[in-house]
């Protein structure tokens, strides 16, 4: 009876997550990765602990998952921070050193970096232009080097972006990463 009511309340999490934040494929992808291989499939010592035919509950708090409005043009993006996940009520090892996995989903496509929280940064009323919010995130050790800067090649801590470019209509990384952007990224390395 308790496998089947972990089952059930791992299915009625997803439905009202995914519900409450009109989830796309490719963020359910992302979260069900999680679940599938750091939880139900897991190879670590709790495992074992299991008995035959027990699936473990997989479930995440409001901080993993949210969408949000980047531009006028109704642009979003999906971002996802591993640290409000569980297993069995027990944190996935998703995160390490002060740095967690995240992911931002954009037109699709997945990019996965580390650092702290994903939060926005919003452009000063009146401005202009079309953009709402940029994705910022806190980065650490060598994810701050791969700037390719000399100036930048030993700080420790640093600030990372992702911002919307209403003219080419993708997602704009202006740090020189060495892989993993989406096909719909740009790259603007500044030496």
């Amino acid at each position: 009876m308790k496998t089947v009511l972990a089952v059930i309340g791992t299915a009625f999490v997803f439905a009202t997550s995914a519900a409450s934040q009109e989830m796309s494929d490719k963020a359910q992808e992302v979260i069900d990765a999680y679940r599938l291989q750091l939880c139900e499939q897991s190879t670590e010592d709790l495992r074992d602990e299991w008995p035959e035919g027990y699936v473990p509950t997989f479930d995440y708090d409001e901080t993993v998952y949210r969408k949000v409005r980047l531009a006028r043009d109704g642009a979003t993006a999906e971002l996802i921070y591993s640290s409000g996940m569980t297993c069995d009520g027990k944190r996935l090892g998703t995160c390490g050193s002060g740095v967690c996995s995240v992911h931002i989903i954009f037109n699709g496509h997945g990019y996965e970096t580390f650092g702290g929280p994903l939060f926005l940064l919003h452009p000063e009323a009146g401005s202009g232009g079309e953009t709402l919010a940029v994705i910022a995130w806190a980065g650490y050790g060598g994810y701050c080097r791969s700037q390719k800067n000399k100036e930048t090649e030993n700080v420790r801590d640093c600030l990372l972006t992702a911002y919307y470019d209403d003219w080419t209509k993708r997602l704009v990384f202006p740090v020189g990463y060495e892989s993993g952007l989406p096909e719909n990224a740009t790259v603007e390395v500044k030496q």
